[in-house]
């Protein structure tokens, strides 16, 4: 399995690492695979050696609550660094990350049974040696590259769902408070 990608671990962080929310880049931890860029959300400015990502990154959470962090993601937000704990899976070809996340989504199975085996105070991990007992079948090129050209549509609604999401959650965010607080009213249509 590793012989197809190369698995990226994210970076460590401290506390006098992260600046005030908004400055820098968001740091993505699973939570922010999950929800997206929150209110609790850390930023930092720059740390030497920290992992980036970007827009369209392949994303593997490999530590955690077995049935609710281990999982693949596509993360279609901006600039961010990885938090430890998330690998990003690096395939040789940019044509060849579709193959790899249906790939790595239909070995979920595999990575929660590695995860489960090691959890320990609730959390497990799946760690590269795990990954490189893995045998997978890997299609020639001119497969790859007709599943590729098959589900780029579907990768760029993914994408465009993602961004609705992101809107969707910021306006929410700004107008619950002041909904609360009496400051806005819903009309009422008759």
């Amino acid at each position: 399995m590793t012989e197809l990608a190369e698995f990226q671990n994210g970076s460590t962080f401290n506390m006098l690492d992260f600046c005030a929310p908004g400055q820098g880049l968001p740091v993505l931890k699973i939570a922010e695979l999950k929800q997206g860029i929150t209110r609790q959300t850390r930023y930092c400015i720059h740390r030497d050696n920290a992992r980036r990502v970007d827009r369209g990154e392949l994303l593997l959470s490999w530590s955690g609550t077995p049935d609710t962090s281990i999982d693949t993601f596509l993360y279609f937000g901006g600039p961010a660094w990885l938090n430890q704990h998330i690998f990003k899976v690096v395939t040789p070809r940019p044509e060849d990350r579709a193959y790899m996340f249906g790939l790595l989504r239909s070995l979920k199975p595999n990575f929660l049974a590695f995860a489960r085996a090691k959890q320990t105070t609730g959390l497990g991990h799946v760690a590269l040696k795990d990954l490189r007992t893995l045998l997978v079948a890997y299609p020639p090129v001119m497969m790859r590259d007709a599943f590729d050209a098959l589900t780029a549509p579907y990768f760029a609604k993914i994408g465009a769902c993602d961004d609705l999401r992101s809107i969707l959650v910021t306006t929410r965010d700004e107008l619950l408070p002041r909904l609360m607080a009496g400051e806005v009213r819903i009309r009422r249509e008759p």
